[in-house]
């Protein structure tokens, strides 16, 4: 039998031990279990013939009580007598508490899980002072108290393997995406909207590094529909820019993980203005991990709405991206090699084309009808680049898609508003130029309206011709925003 006045004087506060104890009942999610434990408490009592019983466990948010009608409720001083009685290495058994408290006869047995993690108590008290409390009643309560262990076994195995079939299904459903999406952009866009929902995120970015240049461009995003920055405005984003711009610029490029911490207006942004855009919008957390695809680093940059998140986020994440990258290298190398095939496929019929071809017309009409039919590309036209004051550019072949609105075309190469189109730029500068996406790019804003409505939603554009006569622009659309890549730029070429 333990003293009272011995027992309370033998306290120990044992910090670290209750936070293992905490540990290991967390894994158990107590608090989320629909409150099956009132009948272990309720048997204590009825098996041992006293007023009532009590199932306790150490983070003190859990209580359930059992017994007859005419037993009153748990104290303080007992709820507290509890908590600092699991200590104890085989329980304690107080006889007589003595006229000061509402109990005279307290009984209790830790609940130990496998472990040896005590993270409970099961407890029994009554009225009648003196009361016996012989070895097989100890037994008996001792055994409950396994029992709850068992119970909370179960529950936690049940978590565990409903956890991990809905992880399975997920990643299975991710693989699927990916794998049964027509090209690699949209297996990208399938990847992007699987982590915004695994992740919890409002907002699933993709960036692409360009270190030489110390430049960070946006690839592509993915915005919740619910969230509310789904109503953001990209433009801003397209293009390169320089890592200054960025949050987490500096961390991409050393390959390192960034993450802003909780969000708010108040705080001082402005050296980052795409983030403040977001801010401004909703945003409370931002976090960027880096990986590598083929050549490439990207960066995966999250935002969420809220600016706490779940414990471990950072571990998902990670292996959202271990699973995820060889998966786009599979769907990569796939699309790379049918893009290749269509290369070639151009590169054989155009030989046999152009060889047919008598006049410059005819060769361009078979050009451009060999970039829709074996190029896959929804619409294509030639522009002869003029050399009169206006530098306009006349529309000298088409076919596909967007008959009339090429033809109504107002175009110039020079450096005027109606020469920022990709034509203009192309010929201009000499180089390939691209809108990734119709409609967000603001230099197409000229002809963005009539561009949608025919369906086009990304165009590349490709300058030719013999180094002595007026240069030629090639342009060709295709019916999805797109980030177009070197072998897909290269078949509008080969056309």
């Amino acid at each position: 039998m333990i003293d009272l006045h011995e027992f309370w004087q033998a306290r120990v506060s044992g910090v670290e031990l209750e936070q293992r104890q905490l540990a290991a009942l967390a894994r158990y999610a107590v608090r989320d279990a629909p409150a099956p434990f009132e009948r272990f408490a309720r048997l204590a009592a009825e098996g041992l013939g006293v007023q009532a019983g009590m199932l306790r466990f150490q983070d003190g948010q859990r209580v359930w009580s059992g017994g007859g009608p005419e037993a009153p409720g748990w104290t303080a001083e007992e709820l507290a007598l509890c908590q600092d009685a699991i200590r104890q290495e085989d329980g304690f058994v107080i006889q007589d508490a003595g006229p000061s408290l509402p109990f005279r006869f307290y009984a209790g047995i830790p609940v130990i899980t496998p472990q040896g993690h005590r993270i409970g108590m099961l407890c029994v008290r009554d009225a009648t002072p003196g009361r016996a409390f012989a070895a097989a009643e100890r037994r008996f309560l001792r055994d409950l108290a396994g029992a709850v262990i068992t119970e909370l076994e179960v529950r936690r195995l049940q978590r565990e393997q409903i956890a991990a079939s809905a992880d399975t299904a997920f990643w299975n459903c991710l693989a699927s995406g990916i794998a049964g999406a027509p090209d690699f952009d949209a297996a990208l866009d399938q990847a992007l909207a699987y982590c915004a929902e695994r992740m919890g995120a409002a907002i699933c970015m993709l960036m692409a590094l360009h270190p030489a240049a110390a430049q960070i461009e946006y690839v592509k995003s993915y915005f919740q529909p619910e969230s509310g920055l789904a109503a953001s405005e990209m433009s801003g984003w397209f293009g390169r820019m320089p890592f200054s711009l960025f949050s987490f610029g500096s961390q991409l490029a050393q390959g390192q993980v960034a993450d802003t911490g909780p969000l708010s207006l108040a705080d001082d942004l402005h050296h980052y203005p795409r983030l403040e855009e977001l801010v401004a919008a909703g945003l409370r957390r931002q976090i960027m991990h880096p990986f590598d695809l083929a050549a490439w680093r990207f960066g995966l940059v999250l935002g969420f709405e809220r600016p706490d998140v779940p414990a471990g986020m950072h571990g998902l994440i990670l292996e959202f991206i271990t699973r995820l990258t060889p998966l786009l290298l599979g769907r990569q190398r796939e699309d790379a090699l049918a893009r290749a095939n269509r290369a070639l496929r151009t590169i054989h019929a155009s030989t046999e084309t152009f060889e047919q071809a008598k006049r410059p017309r005819a060769l361009f009409a078979a050009a451009c009808r060999l970039g829709v039919e074996v190029g896959g590309y929804q619409g294509a036209w030639i522009g002869l680049a003029r050399q009169d004051q206006a530098r306009r550019i006349q529309v000298a072949a088409h076919h596909g898609a967007g008959e009339a609105y090429t033809a109504r075309l107002n175009l110039s190469w020079a450096d005027v508003p109606a020469g920022q189109g990709p034509a203009g730029r192309a010929l201009r500068d000499a180089r390939m130029a691209v809108v990734h996406d119709v409609a967000r790019e603001p230099s197409f804003a000229p002809w963005r309206e009539q561009a949608l409505a025919n369906g086009f939603r990304a165009v590349i554009a490709l300058p030719f011709g013999p180094p002595e006569a007026p240069p030629m622009a090639c342009s060709c659309s295709i019916p999805r925003r797109r980030w177009p890549s070197a072998t897909r730029s290269r078949f509008c070429s080969a056309s």
